[in-house]
């Protein structure tokens, strides 16, 4: 990590050399270019997986806890007697949508209006059911459950740049505190500031540099190049693809990756880890292990009730989603 951050600060330099002397904005950009996130960098990477989570929390079905199917004998019968009203409410009690996830939504549904709550809920389904057969002992059709957690992240990809623009904006805070210290009158002018200085000719030879050496090198040129593109349009630049043009024409050596179209619908995401399952436990873990209480009810053959007690079903939230309710969508 502090090679990559090395790396990184020495791409800042040499594009804050290029900025030089100006009006007083200058300092704000370069504080916005300090602001940037190395490679892999934790803090960030924490913020935009806890958003995307609380999106696939906050967005599951509305859909009752179930008892127990009946016995073959009808007068056998379980009935759920506990106080969540939904499973959203066992595995995730008390929880609101945080300012960061919500901004998240936005970004995501604007990118693709297809990203909406109902999607987010069903895929919030497949990484809660991933996460429970992570933590306890449930019969499920793996595979096909494998295949949806492999086809909602590749729906993701195209919507990543979005969810991260919207992380830096507004969750991760040494970005979104010196994106706020830019006026949005001063914005234009720091567009034309970092659009002369990518250009410039040391901070283009460096870009180079490290893309031509491989590995880590590129690794921090790529990321840092991604950041900037995503800078641009937090600051307001409507047509950022063409600006890449430009700085190609100009001499920058710029990724496929990361060309114009490619790097916001998808194109570079090597940086992200796909969500499953583990990214949900540390809130789901406690609803995961919930026995859930329900009343055992015997009837006579009349269907008359000859007695009832207590049988609560041990992890009983967790093994009611994946096998009992409406939302068991992997049952063998």
């Amino acid at each position: 990590m502090a090679n990559y951050q090395r790396l990184e600060a020495s791409l800042a330099a040499a594009l804050v050399k290029s900025i030089g002397d100006g009006p007083p904005v200058v300092t704000k950009v370069v504080a916005l270019l300090d602001a940037i996130p190395y490679y892999k960098d934790d803090q960030v990477g924490v913020v935009h997986r806890a958003a995307l989570t609380n999106l696939l929390a906050i967005y599951l079905p509305y859909a009752t806890p179930m008892p127990q199917p009946p016995e073959q004998k009808k007068w056998r019968a379980h009935f759920y007697i506990g106080d969540p009203k939904a499973y959203g409410e066992a595995f995730f009690p008390q929880l609101d949508i945080t300012p960061v996830a919500s901004s998240s939504a936005v970004a995501v549904q604007q990118a693709d209006p297809r990203r909406n709550g109902v999607w987010w809920g069903r895929y919030g389904v497949v990484v809660l059911t991933d996460a429970i057969r992570k933590k306890i002992p449930v019969n499920l059709d793996t595979a096909r459950l494998d295949e949806d957690l492999s086809a909602y992240a590749r729906a993701l990809d195209p919507v990543l740049a979005a969810s991260y623009m919207a992380v830096l904006t507004d969750g991760y805070e040494p970005t979104a505190a010196a994106l706020r210290g830019i006026e949005p009158v001063s914005r234009p002018e720091a567009v034309a500031l970092l659009e002369q200085a990518i250009e410039a000719g040391q901070f283009t030879a460096n870009v180079n540099e490290l893309l031509a050496m491989g590995g880590e090198d590129a690794i921090a040129a790529s990321w840092f190049l991604f950041n900037l593109w995503i800078i641009l349009k937090m600051l307001g630049l409507v047509d950022v693809d063409a600006a890449i043009l430009r700085f190609k024409n100009s001499g920058l050596n710029v990724p496929p990756q990361l060309d114009p179209g490619a790097w916001w619908l998808g194109g570079y995401v090597s940086w992200f880890v796909p969500l499953d399952g583990y990214a949900l436990l540390p809130m789901a873990s406690a609803g995961i292990g919930l026995d859930m209480p329900q009343w055992y009810v015997y009837f006579d053959p009349g269907l008359h009730m000859v007695f009832q007690r207590s049988d609560p079903a041990r992890n009983g939230y967790a093994v009611s989603l994946c096998l009992w309710g409406e939302l068991s969508w992997y049952k063998p």
